[in-house]
C-alpha cells in the first residue's frame, strides 16, 4: 500500500510540474512558431500578387484560430472532431473542400506554410496529451501483464504431470494425488 501511495504522489507531482511549468513553455514556443508562420504568410501575400486569395484567407484564418486555442487541442477534441466528421456529411464535405482548396493552390510556399502549421498543431496535440502518458503507461503495463499471465496459465495447465512435479514440487513432501479415469 505504501508503494501505491508513493506512485500516486510521484504521478501527481509529475502532472503538476508538467501542466504548470513545462507545458506552458511548450505552448508559448508553439504559439511563437504560429506567429512566425502567420508573418511569413502575410509577407508572401503582400510580396506576391499571384497568391490565391481564397487559399490565403483559409490559411490565415486557420492560423489565427489556433493562436489562442492551442490549449484546446487535446484527445477530447480529436474524439469530438472524429464523431462530427463521421456523422455529419455536410461538415465532412466542408472540411474536404477547404483542404482541397488549400492543396490545389498554385503557390508552393503557401502549401509549405500549411504543412508547417499542421506540424505545429500536431506537436500541440502531443504536448497537451503528454501528461496523460504517465497514466496510460501503468494501465498498458497491467494489461500486458494480465495477457502474459493468461498465456502462462494456459501453458501451466498443459504441462505433463512429471514436469509439473519438477517445476512445482509439493512443499510438505506428501504424495501427489492421482486421479484415475473410470
Amino acid at each position: 500500500m505504501d508503494i501505491l501511495l508513493l506512485i500516486a504522489a510521484f504521478i501527481a507531482g509529475f502532472h503538476f510540474v508538467y501542466e504548470g511549468i513545462i507545458l506552458p513553455s511548450i505552448r508559448l514556443t508553439l504559439r511563437n512558431r504560429l506567429f512566425a508562420l502567420r508573418d511569413e504568410l502575410r509577407a508572401l501575400k503582400f510580396g506576391n500578387d499571384s497568391c490565391d486569395e481564397a487559399a490565403f484567407d483559409l490559411v490565415h484564418t486557420g492560423i489565427n484560430n489556433y493562436l489562442n486555442r492551442l490549449h484546446l487541442v487535446t484527445i477530447s477534441l480529436r474524439v469530438r472532431m472524429r464523431k462530427l466528421y463521421e456523422s455529419d456529411a455536410d461538415f465532412q464535405k466542408q472540411v474536404e473542400d477547404r483542404r482541397a482548396l488549400i492543396e490545389q493552390a498554385h503557390n508552393e510556399s503557401l502549401r509549405a506554410i500549411v504543412r508547417k502549421s499542421d506540424r505545429v498543431i500536431g506537436m500541440a496535440f502531443i504536448a497537451n496529451s503528454g501528461a496523460y502518458f504517465i497514466y496510460i503507461v501503468p494501465i498498458v503495463f497491467c494489461f500486458t501483464m494480465i495477457s502474459r499471465t493468461w498465456s502462462f496459465a494456459k501453458a501451466l495447465f498443459a504441462l505433463p504431470t512429471n514436469m509439473a512435479a519438477r517445476l512445482m514440487p509439493l512443499i510438505d513432501g506428501g504424495s501427489q494425488l492421482h486421479l484415475q479415469a473410470r
